[in-house]
């Protein structure tokens, strides 16, 4: 049995249980101060060995606060507990409640636990003193935002039909107890779909709307749109001319390689019947006009693109072909030299009629005046498309020997300024010479005809070309043909 003693029943009270074997000691009302509590072993020596006692310092509270004086947990996700602290002055070891454990609990450390939906009021308890906080607890952290971002755009390409983009979802805050986004197609093309995980795929062109969804929360609807790729341009690839009579095949090439359709549709434009179309085959019509041009179109069936490409429609050397209405032979299918412009070409006339040659120099002659006649018989289309000899500096006029005959003429088959100007493509591509007339029978015949030459070296004499070779008349008053020449352009 114990016996319990009090020093100083002033500074706190003392009541001993009913066993003896404990002590409460009860500081209210009392004022600061201090007590020994002692217990002793009734009936033992008064020695330290059988007896023990303790201090009670009797102190008065100043004030008690608790932080923070609110608070919020939840029962899904995070924070599920809070620590609290209570500030004592002077400092002493409160003791801490809950007005509703159902809702949260509290140790005698201040840790606030959520247990259920509601609130609670935890309070920290000294010397007649108390601070208190508000905690509120809720199920979860609802979702406030979903936002949708991501490639709102694809192309399909020849080598990629079924592009995809990858969408991702923001939910906010970041804290959100519901976190997991649903994809959802909310309407648009059949072939445009989404994956679970916010993949989107497509098959064809078009656009969809999609919307992703959290804790309930959806976003603004998110639209991709889906194109096909187009021809974005087009090269003609062809020959620059096509000769009557024959054909050249026509090709394109696209850019970019990939779209999706890559067919072309080929027209062709002219003012003349030129020639003709068969697919991608130009055919130079034997029966239709000749040096002209033509226009070929090739327009992508995507209506992405198109371009056009001219051709010139010519005819072959020693082709004959009717112009103006009379008859010429091809003697150079590239006139550029001669004075006409790119594509042009040197005709020479059949037979024209025969006349006196009239004078030794050729500026004066009646070869001269009938040839300036038959351009003056043209009409202004016509002689529009007619260029001045680069040499003569006529729009029309008939061949020298070096033009016919090359350098195989004679030196008396030549006056000065006649080599500036090179032999006919026709007499050339078939190797004419003074020696090798046939060509030259070909278009001049075995008459005597003409040629642009003033006098030879003896001063007396007119050259001409008399049943293919180069010959001379010695009076300006015979008769011979004359085969004027001219430069036609495109």
């Amino acid at each position: 049995e114990l016996e319990w003693t009090n020093s100083d029943p002033g500074a706190a009270a003392m009541t001993v249980a009913a066993d003896g074997r404990s002590a409460t000691i009860d500081a209210s009302g009392k004022t600061a101060g201090s007590t020994t509590i002692t217990a002793h072993i009734k009936g033992a020596p008064d020695t330290a060995q059988y007896k023990a006692s303790c201090t009670v310092t009797v102190v008065t509270i100043g004030s008690v606060s608790v932080s923070p004086n609110s608070y919020t947990l939840y029962t899904q996700g995070s924070p599920q507990t809070v620590q609290l602290a209570a500030t004592v002055t002077p400092n002493a070891a409160p003791v801490w409640s809950s007005s509703n454990p159902a809702a949260a609990t509290v140790n005698q450390t201040g840790l606030v636990t959520a247990v259920a939906a509601g609130s609670a009021t935890v309070t920290a308890t000294v010397g007649g003193k108390s601070g208190s906080s508000t905690i509120t607890v809720k199920d979860k952290i609802p979702v406030a935002s979903v936002t949708v971002s991501g490639t709102n755009s694809l192309v399909r390409t020849s080598d990629n039909l079924s592009p995809t983009t990858q969408l991702s979802a923001s939910v906010e805050p970041e804290n959100a107890t519901l976190k997991t986004v649903t994809w959802v197609k909310t309407g648009g093309s059949g072939n445009i779909n989404i994956s679970t995980s916010g993949l989107v795929t497509a098959t064809s062109a078009g656009s969809a709307t999609f919307t992703a969804t959290a804790d309930g929360v959806t976003s603004t609807p998110y639209i991709v749109t889906v194109t096909d790729q187009k021809v974005t341009g087009i090269t003609i690839r062809a020959n620059d001319s096509v000769l009557t009579g024959k054909s050249i095949s026509v090709s394109a090439t696209v850019t970019p390689e990939n779209a999706i359709n890559t067919d072309i549709t080929w027209s062709l434009t002219q003012s003349k019947n030129y020639a003709s179309l068969s697919g991608q085959t130009l055919n130079g019509l034997e029966s239709g006009d000749v040096f002209g041009t033509v226009t070929l179109r090739a327009v992508s069936n995507d209506g992405g693109a198109s371009q056009t490409k001219t051709v010139r429609v010519t005819a072959a050397n020693g082709s004959q072909v009717q112009w103006a209405g009379k008859s010429w032979r091809v003697a150079d299918e590239d006139a550029t030299q001669f004075g006409g412009k790119t594509g042009s070409v040197v005709l020479i006339g059949d037979i024209y009629e025969t006349v006196e040659f009239g004078s030794n120099t050729y500026y004066y002659s009646t070869v001269r005046n009938r040839c300036l006649a038959l351009y003056n018989s043209l009409t202004a289309a016509q002689k529009a498309k007619i260029s001045n000899h680069a040499v003569v500096g006529d729009p029309v006029w008939v061949p020298n020997s070096y033009e016919i005959y090359g350098s195989s003429t004679p030196s008396w088959g030549l006056t000065p300024g006649d080599t500036l100007i090179r032999q006919l493509g026709y007499f050339a591509n078939t190797g004419t010479t003074v020696s090798n007339t046939e060509p030259v029978r070909g278009i001049y015949q075995s008459y005597g005809s003409w040629l642009r030459v003033n006098y030879n070296n003896s001063g007396d004499s007119i050259c001409r070309v008399l049943n293919g070779y180069l010959s001379y008349d010695k009076s300006t008053a015979s008769k011979n043909a004359i085969h004027p020449a001219l430069v036609l352009n495109p």
